[in-house]
């Protein structure tokens, strides 16, 4: 990672913003706002899952999609001190809806897009059923920022190891993972904790470790319909210690100081590891997938 000019960490600032459901012009002013405060504070401000809409729209989810560009225009103005915007919104692509979250970045005329990842995982059980009103993107990659290699995940792929993976092996010196998770699971020891956060607790550090490399995620707060975001945001260290957490069910910028000379520090031996058999793990992969589309010949 890169260090910002007379600051020798990078400030990654974790926003909890709760939406106005399927609102946009409320919630892209809120937005500004927290945007206009964070100015010198911190170099990347990064947003929730579907945090300019809400999260549970189901069949409205048509009406609030928005282009990416259209994003970027209602991001508003720069100033000197803006920092990187990362945000988790519902698009419209190619006439097509998605699940997407989108890296912009400032210039003088207006926030630039540098990257746009399109969920992948779409959840269909329990509350979620994603799949029946967006489709899957096609791919996961990291991509340069002016901070660095970075890479974007969206809730339940951070689940599947496969895709911090991907992201590593591609260069990324940070993961940011944008997440709509309701609270559930609450027990009398947990504290106030819902217990599908202890989840992102193990997840998070796990990914971090394994690939030597810093992992943000930006969790969802507020309510919808009697279901409550709890907030509760975090970054890790490539060593798995948290270096930031935001408070439960609070709107507010939680700043974690990602020291990047961290990454040359501790080398994962694993990603070494991984990187020396990818060919033979791919040529794995290959057999696996051939031997379950011949399982599947003949099925009706």
């Amino acid at each position: 990672m890169v260090a910002t000019q007379g600051h020798p960490h990078l400030r990654v600032g974790l926003a909890q913003f709760k939406p106005k459901k399927a609102d946009l012009e409320f919630n892209l002013s809120g937005i500004r706002r927290v945007i206009t405060e964070q100015l010198d504070a911190v170099d990347i401000l990064v947003f929730s899952e579907a945090n300019l809409s809400g999260y549970f729209l189901e069949g409205g989810v048509a009406e609030v999609a928005v282009s990416v560009d259209e994003v970027a225009k209602g991001l508003g103005s720069t100033a000197p001190g803006s920092p990187d915007v990362v945000i988790g919104f519902y698009e419209r692509h190619r006439r097509r809806l998605y699940n997407s979250v989108a890296y912009f970045t400032p210039e003088p005329d207006g926030f630039r897009t540098v990257h746009v990842h399109r969920k992948i995982f779409l959840p269909t059980y329990g509350v979620f059923d994603e799949a029946r009103f967006v489709e899957a993107g096609t791919e996961v990659r990291a991509f340069d920022s002016r901070f660095g290699r970075v890479g974007l995940l969206i809730c339940e792929e951070m689940w599947h190891s496969f895709t911090s993976t991907i992201l590593a092996l591609g260069g990324a010196e940070l993961i940011i993972a944008v997440s709509a998770s309701p609270a559930r699971d609450f027990t009398p020891d947990g504290g106030g904790r819902p217990k599908n956060l202890s989840r992102w607790d193990a997840l998070a550090p796990a990914a971090a470790v394994e690939h030597g490399l810093f992992v943000a995620v930006s969790q969802l707060v507020g309510s919808e319909g009697g279901k409550v975001f709890p907030g509760g945001s975090m970054a890790v260290g490539p060593d798995g210690m948290v270096l930031a957490e935001a408070p439960l069910f609070e709107d507010g910028v939680t700043v974690a100081s990602l020291d990047f000379t961290a990454i040359e520090r501790i080398k994962s031996p694993l990603l070494a590891d991984l990187e020396r058999v990818l060919p033979k793990l791919e040529h794995s992969l290959q057999m696996a997938v051939r031997s379950k589309e011949s399982d599947g010949e003949g099925e009706e």
